[in-house]
């Protein structure tokens, strides 16, 4: 067995001695010769390491700052500037906006992080693909639909409902000058301070509003669009079903909303990051396909025009008309 998969063997701790260094390292060297992963699923019952998928590509010199322990559950130890937000809060608004720059020192608290070990938590497929969703929003998807309002009005309105600091929505905006508003709707008042920085900063203060408010408590706003990143992955259908219905408060007759969610190939595309979130944060991310993503919007009132995912397939969205 080569030295670099003996060195992440060696970190691994397998608690209780529920299987030896030896029956890993057999287990490790099917599906010619990859080293495997954990299906989730399967972890979560009784025993450990029962079904492996694969991964590959990895630099594993970059491995010797995670540490695997099992204390009831599985969870990672790691001096990851980049992962600590999102182990601190599940996710939020921080964590993408780290990988958004890719500046694993974006706002971090996290005290003697490891740059080798930040880089190698960026380069991860489900990490990077964080960057890809917003580079899809803020160059395709969104302009595409302000293309196609503004044929036949003069301005359009867009609300991003749990925005964080709009920094996708503002960088399309940027495409069409003043013809395009936007209003976001946002709890943590640390995002809407960032984000109000960096409308200032864009020149577009005056087309930009912030509401310090739950995305429940969207009002008539009468906008174009509504969009909503990120914000049902982790949420069971039925609530991803009634914000879909509020976000209609926020339109007009004939506005449009668009949607973000984790695809199906979460569950088998990255098996490391989906380790670390699900083990180290507890956020579970529910696996949409178009099909799932379709009859949440159909109950909640939307007929859908358009399915789409960003490059690299980890996130689903799909836009929507009010019937």
């Amino acid at each position: 067995m080569k030295k670099s998969k003996k060195e992440l063997l060696g970190i691994m701790e397998l608690a209780a001695n529920d299987m030896t260094l030896e029956e890993y390292e057999a287990m490790a060297k099917t599906e010619n010769e990859s080293l495997q992963w954990v299906n989730m699923p399967d972890l979560k019952s009784t025993e450990p390491f029962v079904v492996f998928q694969k991964l590959t590509d990895f630099d594993y010199e970059h491995w010797d700052q995670i540490e695997v322990k099992r204390q009831n559950i599985f969870r990672v130890k790691s001096r990851s500037s980049v992962a600590e937000p999102m182990i601190l809060n599940k996710g939020g608004w921080l964590f993408p906006q780290k990988v958004y720059f890719q500046d694993p020192n974006y706002l971090t608290v996290a005290s003697n992080h490891r740059a080798d070990l930040d880089e190698f938590v960026l380069r991860q497929p489900l990490c990077h693909s964080l960057y890809t969703r917003y580079k899809f929003v803020a160059e395709e998807i969104l302009p595409n639909s302000i293309n196609v309002k503004l044929r036949g009005n003069k301005s359009v309105k867009i609300v991003s409902l749990g925005s964080g600091t709009g920094d996708d929505v503002m960088q399309a905006m940027k495409l069409f000058g003043p013809r395009v508003t936007l209003v976001c709707y946002e709890i943590d008042p640390a995002a809407i301070e960032i984000g109000r920085q960096m409308a200032k900063d864009r020149g577009l203060e005056k087309q930009v509003e912030f509401k310090h408010k739950s995305l429940r408590q969207c009002s008539v706003e009468q906008a174009d669009i509504a969009i909503m990143v990120g914000i049902i992955c982790s949420l069971p259908d039925i609530v991803a079903e009634i914000l879909a219905k509020r976000a209609a408060n926020c339109l007009k007759h004939d506005g449009v909303l668009i949607v973000s969610a984790a695809s199906d190939k979460v569950g088998w595309g990255d098996s490391l990051s989906r380790f670390m979130s699900e083990y180290c944060a507890n956020l579970f991310l529910e696996h949409r396909t178009p099909e799932r993503m379709g009859e949440i919007l159909s109950r909640a009132g939307y007929r859908v025009t358009e399915h789409s995912h960003e490059p690299l397939g980890f996130h689903r969205f799909a836009i929507g008309t009010l019937k």
